[in-house]
C-alpha cells in the first residue's frame, strides 16, 4: 500500500487437506469454503488471486501434510503443475515473483514444492519455445526470496534463510489511518478463520523485512524492490512505442499525485482522478502491448477511487440466496449518486440469469457452482456480480463490484446422502449400506439408485438399503442417484458470516469400496478432533471401536483398551485429553499403544 505495488497471489491448492476450525467442511467443501475465505481476504487488500488447483477434480490438490517437494510434483503432476504455473504468470504479466516460503527441510512440501518450480517458471515463461494456449510469453524482471525462516507454530525449517540483499522497512504506520502494515495485514487474514487466523497485531511485533534477490533480468543496482522498474505512470513513458502516449502518461501521473496530495478533500480528489481517467483512456488507446495490462489495471483502480471519491454507494439484496434453475427472486437494488452527475447500480447476470427490471431469472441453462474458481479479481469480480455506472464532468465510468450475497443457483433434481461413501468388508457378515436421504428437490420426488444386476435396493424408513450380492468382488463402485427419473446432483450449502455464502454441486452418488480385510481383536480408544471420520471408518471395517472424546481416561475405563487412536486437533477439542494427560502416560508406560495424527513436540 505505502509504495504502491500492484499486488498478485497464485495458490497451489485451496486447503482440502487442511482443519476446520468453525464448521464440519473437510475435503472438497472445505476447499470451497476456503476458496470463499480468500476471496474476501483479498478484496480487503485489493489483490488480485490464481489458483494452480482448477477444480475439485484437479490433481493439483491439498492431499495432506507431506515434508517433500518432490512427492509432491509427483503427486500433483510437474508438467500440469509447472504448465500452470506459467499460464498464471503469463495472464498477470508480473515484475517480480516471489514464493511465500523456501525449500528446505522441515517446511511443508506443499510449500517446498512451489519454490524450485519458481524458479523454473522465472526462465520457462519467457520462452516462446513453451506454448500456453493464446498467451504470449513474458519475462518476469525479478525473482525473490523470503530471507527470514518459515520456523515457528507450524513449520520446523532446518536450515536458515538466504541473506538479505534488501530490506523492506516496514516499522513506520499508514500516515493516514495510524495502523501499522502488519495490523492492516492482519484485517485480512482474519478471514481465514478455517484456519485460526487474524490476531490483534501491536505496534511492538512491527517489524522489517529481508529479501534475497535469487535472479534479475534488470541492471543497476536493487536498493529497492521498484529498483530498474517503471515505479510510476510516466515512467512507462521510456517504454519503447509509447512515444506517442506520452503527454496522456504525465497527464495521467500527475492527477494521481495531485489527488493524494489533495487527501481528504474528496472534492479535488475527485476532480483530479477525472482528469487522471480521462487521460489514461487516451494513452490506452495507442498503447504498445507491453503496457496495456498496467494502464488497463490503473483505469480500474481510478474508476473505483473516483466512485468513492464522490460518494457514491448501493446496495443490491436478493430475496433469496438460493435460487432453483427456472425459478426468480425479487432483487432490491438502491443507490446513492452522491456528488455524480448520474448514477445507476446494474447486476451482471452470467450465463444462464436474465434480470428484468427487479426480478432475477434463473435458466435452467445456468450453471451450477463448484465453489471452485481459476482466479479472482476484486476490481473485476465474476458474474453474478454489480456495477456502478456513473458520469462526472463528462468522463462516464463503472465501477464492478460483488454482491454482498451472492444468489446461487440450485439444480431441479437433488438428493443429499449422508452416508455417500460406505464400506463393505467381506470377512464380516455384513453386505449392505443404509442410505439416509436429504434434501430431496423437487419436495417428495421419488428416489432411486441405478445399480447393475445382482445389486439390490430397497426401502429403509426414509432412507434405502443398499444390498450387495453374495459373492461380490472387492472394488470400488459408483452408484448414480435418480429423482424422479432424471440424474439428480447433490448440493453442499457453505455458509458462514464472515464470507459470501457458496456452494458445491456435484452428481449424487454414492461410492462402496468392497475390500476384505482382516481386523485383529483388538479394542480401540477413539479421540476425535469435532471433525474428522475415522471412527466412521474403524466401525465399517468392524473394528471394535469405542469413542472417548468426551472423557473416560481414568485408569478404570483405560484398562479396557488396547490401543488409543488421538486425531488431529484432538487437544484442542477434547480438553478432557490434556486434563487426564497423566492418566494416559501411566497407561502407555503398562505396555499399551498410542497412536497420533501430526502431533507437535509441544
Amino acid at each position: 500500500f505505502r509504495d504502491g505495488i500492484n499486488l498478485s497471489y497464485a495458490c497451489s491448492t485451496r486447503g482440502e487437506g487442511g482443519q476446520n476450525d468453525i464448521g464440519t467442511e473437510a475435503g472438497a467443501d472445505l476447499g470451497a469454503l476456503r476458496t470463499a475465505e480468500m476471496e474476501r481476504a483479498a478484496s480487503v487488500l485489493g489483490m488480485r488471486l490464481y489458483w494452480h488447483s482448477e477444480s475439485a477434480e484437479d490433481t493439483i490438490t491439498d492431499f495432506g501434510f507431506s515434508k517433500s517437494g518432490a512427492d509432491t510434483l509427483e503427486k500433483w503432476g510437474r508438467e500440469r503443475t509447472l504448465r500452470r504455473f506459467v499460464e498464471i504468470v503469463r495472464q498477470d504479466r508480473p515484475d517480480i515473483i516471489c514464493p511465500t516460503f523456501l525449500d528446505v527441510p522441515g517446511q511443508h512440501g506443499h510449500h517446498r514444492a512451489m519454490t524450485p518450480l519458481a524458479h523454473e517458471v522465472f526462465e520457462v515463461a519467457a520462452d516462446p519455445t513453451f506454448v500456453t494456449d493464446n498467451l504470449e510469453p513474458w519475462a518476469v524482471s525479478k525473482f525473490y526470496l523470503p530471507a527470514w525462516s518459515g520456523a515457528g507454530t507450524s513449520y520446523d525449517d532446518d536450515l536458515p534463510p538466504p541473506p538479505a540483499s534488501l530490506t523492506i522497512p516496514g516499522k513506520d504506520a499508514d500516515p493516514l489511518s495510524g495502523w501499522g502494515w502488519g495490523l492492516i495485514g492482519e484485517q485480512s487474514r482474519v478471514y481465514h478463520r478455517t484456519q485460526g487466523m487474524g490476531r490483534w497485531a501491536s505496534a511492538t511485533t512491527r517489524r522489517d523485512w529481508d529479501l534475497h534477490l535469487a535472479a534479475r533480468r534488470t541492471d543497476g543496482d536493487d536498493e529497492k524492490v521498484v529498483s530498474g522498474l517503471p515505479a510510476t505512470l510516466a515512467d512507462l513513458a521510456d517504454t519503447v512505442g509509447a512515444e506517442a502516449i506520452s503527454a496522456e502518461l504525465h497527464t495521467s501521473q500527475q492527477s494521481v499525485t495531485q489527488a493524494l496530495e489533495c487527501f481528504p478533500n474528496s472534492t479535488a480528489v475527485s476532480d483530479c482522478l477525472r482528469d487522471g481517467l480521462r487521460a489514461i483512456r487516451a494513452a490506452i488507446q495507442d498503447c504498445p502491448d507491453q503496457i496495456r495490462h498496467r494502464l488497463s489495471d490503473k483505469e480500474k483502480q481510478m474508476s473505483r477511487a473516483l466512485r468513492i471519491a464522490l460518494g457514491i454507494s448501493g446496495h443490491a439484496d436478493p430475496a433469496r440466496r438460493w435460487v432453483t434453475r427456472g425459478e426468480r427472486s425479487e432483487l432490491a437494488l438502491s443507490v446513492d449518486q452522491g456528488r455524480a452527475d448520474a448514477a445507476d447500480l446494474v447486476p451482471l447476470p452470467e450465463h444462464g440469469w436474465l434480470v428484468e427490471g427487479s426480478v432475477l431469472m434463473v435458466t435452467p441453462e445456468a450453471p451450477l457452482p463448484t465453489g471452485y474458481r481459476a482466479a479472482f479479481d476484486p476490481l473485476d469480480p465474476p458474474a453474478p456480480a454489480l456495477s456502478f455506472r456513473y458520469c462526472f464532468g463528462n468522463v462516464e465510468a463503472e465501477d464492478r463490484i460483488a454482491f454482498d450475497n451472492a444468489p446461487i443457483a440450485l439444480p431441479q433434481h437433488a438428493v443429499s446422502v449422508s452416508d455417500a461413501r460406505a464400506v463393505i468388508n467381506l470377512q464380516t457378515e455384513n453386505r449392505s449400506v443404509r442410505l439416509r436421504l436429504s434434501g430431496i428437490t423437487p419436495s417428495g420426488a421419488e428416489v432411486s439408485v441405478d445399480v447393475p444386476d445382482g445389486w439390490q435396493v430397497k426401502p429403509d424408513g426414509p432412507g434405502l438399503e443398499l444390498i450387495a450380492p453374495k459373492d461380490v468382488v472387492p472394488s470400488v463402485y459408483d452408484f448414480p442417484l435418480v429423482v424422479d427419473g432424471t440424474p439428480a446432483h447433490s448440493v453442499r450449502r457453505i455458509s458462514h458470516d464472515h464470507i459470501s455464502p457458496t456452494a458445491r454441486s456435484v452428481p449424487a452418488k454414492v461410492t462402496v469400496r468392497v475390500l476384505s480385510v482382516s481386523v485383529p481383536p483388538v479394542r480401540i480408544g477413539y479421540v476425535g478432533g469435532g471433525n474428522d471420520r475415522l471412527a466412521n471408518w474403524f466401525s465399517a471395517i468392524r473394528a471394535d471401536v469405542t469413542d472417548l472424546s468426551k472423557g473416560g481416561f481414568n485408569p478404570e475405563v483405560l484398562s479396557k483398551f488396547d490401543s488409543i487412536v488421538v486425531v488431529i486437533l484432538a487437544m484442542k477439542s477434547a480438553t478432557v485429553l490434556i486434563e487426564k494427560i497423566r492418566s494416559l502416560h501411566r497407561w502407555v508406560r503398562d505396555g499399551c499403544t498410542i497412536f497420533t495424527l501430526y502431533k507437535r513436540q509441544w
